[in-house]
């Protein structure tokens, strides 16, 4: 599942409930596609270290997180300093 999510992010939609729901499938899965971050679940969305890592890869991906994570200075201060350029 993951090569496929590595060539379209959007396969994660197809995955099944119980692999979507699995922390450590969904770390690797935004890890090899940072892009899958727009099709997770809003939990996964307010997931610091999901977050993080989508984020890392492409900055726009912030704007995607939870309202939580957006609102929470130190995620923002964190978010801020990994890409200082993208959001100055």
């Amino acid at each position: 599942m993951l090569n496929a999510i590595q060539l379209n992010a959007q396969a994660i939609a197809f995955t099944d409930s119980e692999l979507a729901d699995n922390e450590n499938f969904v770390l690797a899965a935004v890890a090899v596609n940072c892009q899958c971050y727009e099709h997770l679940s809003e939990k996964w969305k307010d997931h610091e270290v999901v977050t993080s890592i989508a984020i890392r890869q492409n900055p726009s991906l912030f704007f995607l997180a939870s309202k939580r994570l957006k609102e929470d200075e130190n995620f923002k201060n964190n978010a801020l300093t990994i890409n200082k350029a993208y959001f100055s």
